[in-house]
C-alpha cells in the first residue's frame, strides 16, 4: 500500500499483495482496506495498468475521515485514484 500525492486533491495509491512463491501468479483475491484522513464524499476508482482495465473498489464504510474499502488485489500493482472535493 503506497501512498502517493498528485496535487491538493488527488491521491494515487499502488496497491498489491506480496507473495512467497514467485513462480506462480497470484488469482486476483478480495481484501477489506481502511484508509485514514480522507473525506466522505471522496470519489473512488480503482484501474489496472497491466490489462488497462477499470478494477472493482466498494466503500464498505465510510466514518469521520476513514473509508473503509472492498478492494481486489494481485500479486503486482493496482491503483487506486481518489479525488477529494
Amino acid at each position: 500500500f503506497l501512498p502517493f500525492q498528485v496535487n491538493a486533491r488527488r491521491l494515487v495509491i499502488a496497491y498489491y499483495v506480496m507473495t512467497r512463491d514467485v513462480k506462480r501468479t497470484l488469482a486476483p483475491e478480495e481484501f477489506i482496506v481502511t484508509v485514514g484522513g480522507l473525506n466522505r464524499g471522496a470519489h473512488l476508482a480503482a484501474y489496472d495498468p497491466i490489462t488497462d482495465q477499470s478494477v472493482p473498489v466498494r466503500v464498505v464504510e465510510a466514518a469521520e475521515r476513514r473509508l473503509k474499502l472492498n478492494l481486489t488485489a494481485t500479486d503486482y500493482p493496482r491503483l487506486l485514484i481518489i479525488d477529494e472535493e
